[in-house]
């Protein structure tokens, strides 16, 4: 699904509970909470002044961790394919084989 950073903030927002986010720029990797506001705000200030960055999110959903990813290109953000986010996970280091994948928009 192809969507602009408004609608990829709305999702992400919508989603109840404790996220962890981890930004990919450059190669390099950035990893906070967003569990208040201030948090929130900062990562829509990050994600706006990007063009071409990977954003990973990870939550807790139903007794499991669900991880999405999404690829932001300009103005157009697409969600990762599965095969995508695993090696993501694996060159980051936290891809473990039980680690169970969705989809960030066909959860809400």
């Amino acid at each position: 699904m192809n969507m602009n950073k408004r609608q990829a903030l709305e999702l992400i927002n919508n989603i109840v509970g404790y996220k962890q986010v981890m930004v990919k720029i450059d190669g390099q990797l950035t990893s906070f909470a967003l569990d208040d506001d201030l948090s929130a705000y900062k990562f829509e200030q990050l994600l706006n002044s990007q063009q071409n960055a990977q954003v990973l999110l990870s939550y807790r959903s139903a007794g499991q961790v669900t991880v999405s990813g999404l690829h932001i290109h300009n103005d157009d953000i697409d969600e990762l394919a599965p095969m995508e986010l695993a090696n993501t996970l694996t060159q980051a280091g936290l891809y473990h084989k039980d680690m169970s994948y969705h989809r960030l928009t066909a959860l809400h």
